[in-house]
């Protein structure tokens, strides 16, 4: 476990031992799931909802709305001048 600014982070779930202090908060850098400290225990605040890519541009250049599939990789297409699964 780690520690900035009074704020705990690791990977994991946080530590049972030691007991935290009520108003202390863990995140755990896997899954940025938090966690925040009352009665001497660790209590689960808020995990993040999967949020959908929405990529239209890299570099002011239109990615395809070809969505890629398992392997492929975007390659500048010079022309069509966009960025394509390939």
């Amino acid at each position: 476990m780690q520690t900035s600014g009074g704020a705990f982070w690791g990977h994991g779930a946080p530590p049972a031992s030691p007991a935290p202090g009520n108003g202390q908060e863990y995140t755990n850098v896997d899954n940025f799931a938090k966690y925040f400290a009352f009665g001497g225990a660790w209590h689960l605040q808020s995990t993040p909802a999967a949020v959908p890519g929405n990529a239209t541009s890299i570099q002011g250049v239109a990615v395809s709305a070809t969505p890629p599939t398992a392997g492929q990789v975007l390659t500048y297409n010079a022309v069509s001048h966009e960025w394509e699964p390939t």
